[in-house]
């Protein structure tokens, strides 16, 4: 039985509400950008996100906020938020629009608010994370300056400590500037290279989103779904990119995110031909390597789950798992160790007490 058949849901309606604060509208720019902001149940944090985004120095022509099904009142303190800076939106001449639908995940709150906006450049800000000041600026002078680049990526703070991840990212090579992705990189970088696209500390060329079709939205996907277009757009165009941490990830926030439960399986993996539909011939071995690195890391987790029906699937759906050797190995081994609990807990004991 294929993956995406063990892992299927039923997407509910759309409701078709708006509401939105009406402003003179500027003359139509080449650096003008849309913020998309899906929310979903951040009440408490959704004020503090759009501070961010009205304290940039290069501040964006729309904003659009797609509440997402929220059970809180997160579309209230919105409306409260829009009273209380209807001026300064209004002389930044800055459209804000709010639009509510039942909840069928990020990626469909985000391609609904790219559909609806004008601007040329989107960005896609999660409502509990924040920017630094300088981040649409330094975005927009990249893409300006490098019109061949279709999106421009920079680094992030993580957690409630805003964790710096400069240090990281210096070392997996990644500097100020163009970059295209090698067809031949190394086995160990192609998760972390691809990760280092992240949605909000991202601003991303319109024509991007039109080619590729946006973020996964099946069965109302939570996790996942945004790699999904991140990696089609990675191994299509020349990107540019900087590991100075311009957006502030809130790990600590998040509630579709993994910090408190066990991840599923990610759609790249439950729905990989749309990405070999979009892949040039020259990146299909990276592809399907990548694939396979993803599908042999996920194995390995639904076998700490207990779970080896799904890493024996995993494995057998992406046969180059296999030319990972250790990596293939030791997947083989976690699914052996599922028929023997009491001395699986010892090994990782063991393995944590040294």
């Amino acid at each position: 039985m294929p993956l995406s058949a063990r892992f299927s849901f039923a997407r509910p309606p759309l409701l078709d509400q708006s509401r939105f604060a009406p402003v003179t509208q500027r003359p139509p720019s080449s650096t003008d950008v849309a913020v998309v902001i899906p929310l979903h149940n951040k009440a408490a944090y959704i004020a503090r996100t759009l501070n961010s985004v009205l304290a940039q120095i290069h501040l964006p022509s729309e904003i659009l906020v797609i509440d997402d099904g929220s059970r809180d009142d997160g579309v209230a303190v919105m409306r409260d938020w829009m009273a209380n800076h209807f001026e300064a939106l209004q002389r930044a001449r800055i459209r804000l629009q709010i639009f509510q639908q039942s909840q069928t995940g990020p990626g469909a709150a985000r391609n609904r608010g790219a559909k609806m906006a004008t601007a040329p450049l989107l960005v896609f800000l999660d409502a509990d994370d924040e920017w630094m000041p300088t981040f649409l600026a330094e975005a927009t002078t990249a893409l300006q300056a490098h019109p061949d680049c279709m999106l421009a990526a920079f680094g992030q703070f993580r957690g409630q400590a805003q964790t710096d991840q400069l240090g990281r990212f210096r070392a997996l090579g990644i500097a100020p500037g163009p970059w295209r992705l090698p067809v031949d990189l190394a086995a160990q970088l192609m998760k972390p290279v691809v990760d280092f696209v992240f949605s909000g500390a991202t601003v991303v060329r319109r024509t991007v989103m039109d080619q590729l079709g946006g973020f996964y939205t099946q069965a109302g996907c939570t996790y996942g779904e945004d790699t999904y277009f991140w990696l089609q757009a990675i191994i299509n165009y020349p990107i540019y990119r900087d590991p100075t941490p311009l957006m502030w990830y809130h790990t600590e926030c998040s509630e579709l995110g993994l910090w408190n439960r066990q991840a599923p399986i990610s759609p790249i993996l439950l729905h990989p031909e749309p990405l070999r539909h979009h892949c040039p011939p020259e990146y299909q071995i990276f592809l399907e390597r990548y694939l396979a690195q993803v599908a042999i890391m996920t194995a390995r987790r639904f076998a700490s789950y207990g779970d080896r029906d799904t890493a024996r699937a995993l494995l057998a759906q992406f046969p180059l798992s296999r030319t990972f050797y250790a990596d293939h190995a030791k997947a083989n081994l976690d699914i052996l160790l599922t028929n023997f609990p009491q001395l699986r807990s010892w090994i990782l004991r063991a393995k944590f007490s040294t």
